[in-house]
């Protein structure tokens, strides 16, 4: 899965033709409910699981959430720290199994084809936070293959112009010892997500796609990040 939004530019982002995935049934939603109080549960046992800053995560309205990228876990291990269902992106291939595709689904996620245009992606993205719903990015466009935090790409930042919406910045940690890159069954580690104060529109858009990557290293174990809960 992927939740990243590349592209660059500053052309004005359109809302689509193709309607939002139906993973908004009611169905969705409890199943949502049942599956991410599993995981969340399971994450504080096995792995000693933190969700710090929670407070900075807006409670109402659409919000962009832009976070490190190192594992396939962290758009799950994101998802269960928020207090809010979140949105992401995933290819449009996962979805053909109707089991497995309601499944991803009721976990927020929506459709796009794999080789789909940068703009393709954008567009679906704006229609999402346009309907009033968190969305989930990772401005490095792709998971880190040596861990390092890499440079953030600017097309994320149309979205913010064209919703309207605050940032949210942060980082998770342990994802890439429990599942690193090529391996196919979890090894014990901590699991931390820690969220950053909310940037407003106007600022996210003043500091732009560099001062954004500063305010989510500041969270990382390297930087201050904010207090726990």
């Amino acid at each position: 899965m992927t939740a990243g939004v590349e592209g660059g530019g500053d052309g004005d982002v359109e809302a689509p033709s193709q309607s939002l995935h139906d993973g908004e049934r009611w169905y969705h939603r409890a199943l949502y409910f049942v599956i991410v109080n599993s995981l969340r549960l399971c994450a504080r046992v096995f792995f000693f699981a933190s969700f710090q800053g929670r407070r900075h995560v807006p409670r109402h309205g659409a919000f962009v959430i832009v976070a490190n990228h190192v594992s396939f876990l962290d758009p799950p291990s994101v998802g269960i720290a928020t207090p809010r269902r979140i949105h992401y992106l995933a290819r449009a291939s996962l979805f053909r199994n109707r089991f497995f595709g309601g499944l991803i689904a009721a976990l927020g996620s929506h459709p796009i084809e794999r080789g789909a245009s940068d703009r393709r992606a954008l567009l679906l993205a704006a229609e999402i936070l346009e309907a009033g719903k968190p969305f989930l990015v990772f401005p490095e466009g792709h998971r880190s293959r040596d861990g390092k935090f890499g440079e953030f790409q600017r097309g994320f930042l149309l979205l913010v112009k064209k919703a309207r919406v605050p940032v949210v910045p942060a980082w998770v940690h342990g994802t890439r010892t429990i599942l690193p890159p090529g391996q196919k069954l979890p090894r014990w580690a901590r699991l931390c997500v820690r969220f950053g104060p909310a940037i407003p529109c106007d600022e996210a858009l003043a500091i732009g796609a560099h001062g954004i990557r500063e305010r989510v290293w500041a969270l990382s174990p390297e930087g201050t990040g904010p207090q726990a809960d």
